[in-house]
């Protein structure tokens, strides 16, 4: 199965740091049905959320068994939850002593500039793959945004960076 370009792995990670983090001293399978439950169901929610806002879908698991209207499974759920486990267990550890051994001063800046790199990053994605399905539907641009959007991301462009991306219906 090939994975497209997506935020959604990223901020998986964000929420298993600030989700699972109080929760390291727990047992494993605490942890692992946690991680489960929260990635599970922040990849359901970015799915609809998605298709929401963009009109696009990013995966569709409807061929999975045991799927929730094809946007997570719980085979998927227990992936989610294997990361989760080993993020908290090991691999937060690991950034935490590193982190601990960094001047604050640089911390600050590198996690500012990460920030609003990650924020712009989103923001002009978001844009983009909106007017992608403006643009199917034969909706003009209306502004000079959405004119710089038309002509540094066209549709050949945006297929691209987003190959497994469908475009669908706002439902």
């Amino acid at each position: 199965m090939e994975q497209s370009n997506n935020p959604v792995y990223g901020f998986g990670v964000v929420f298993f740091v600030l989700i699972l983090h109080p929760f390291f001293d727990k047992n494993w399978y605490i942890i692992l049905i946690l991680s489960m439950v929260v990635g599970g169901g922040f990849e359901f929610l970015s799915s609809c959320f998605q298709q929401y806002a963009t009109g696009t879908v990013s995966w569709q698991y409807q061929q999975m068994p045991l799927n929730l209207y094809g946007r997570t499974s719980l085979v998927l759920s227990f992936y989610w939850g294997v990361l989760g486990l080993s993020w908290v267990k090991i691999i937060d550890p690991l950034v935490s002593t590193a982190i601990k051994k960094t001047p604050l001063k640089i911390e600050v800046i590198v996690t500012s500039i990460l920030s609003i790199f990650m924020i712009f990053d989103m923001i002009i994605s978001f844009l983009a793959v909106k007017r992608w399905d403006e643009r199917i539907n034969n909706i003009p641009a209306n502004s000079r945004v959405e004119e710089f959007l038309d002509n540094t991301y066209p549709n050949s462009v945006l297929e691209k960076i987003y190959p497994d991306i469908t475009l669908v219906s706002h439902s």
